[in-house]
């Protein structure tokens, strides 16, 4: 369970350096396509970060005496936050090509 709140923790600290690095391109960009294309990385680091906080909840508010196999069915959610994190960054870079 600790190496899940740590993934969980590098996740923010990830996406809030997504929300840093969008907020300084938009400010030095010139082009209407790029204040697009940081607004579209400021949204997609918003919902990651809305999703692990979320996630980060339910794991500090576990009973710690479930199963093993309900843990596992528990961890979908961290999951389906990497899987997203892994598609925003791929659409991400899709765009930028």
């Amino acid at each position: 369970m600790q190496e899940t709140n740590e993934n969980i923790e590098r996740t923010l600290e990830l996406s809030r350096h997504l929300l840093y690095c969008a907020d300084f391109g938009d400010l030095t960009c010139e082009h209407n396509s790029c204040r697009v294309f940081y607004r579209t990385v400021r949204d997609r680091a918003n919902q990651i970060i809305k999703e692990a906080e979320q996630e980060r909840q339910r794991y500090m508010t576990r009973d710690l005496s479930k199963t093993r196999k309900n843990r596992g069915a528990e961890s979908a959610g961290l999951r389906a936050t990497s899987l997203l994190l892994w598609q925003s960054a791929k659409s991400i870079f899709k765009k930028s090509k």
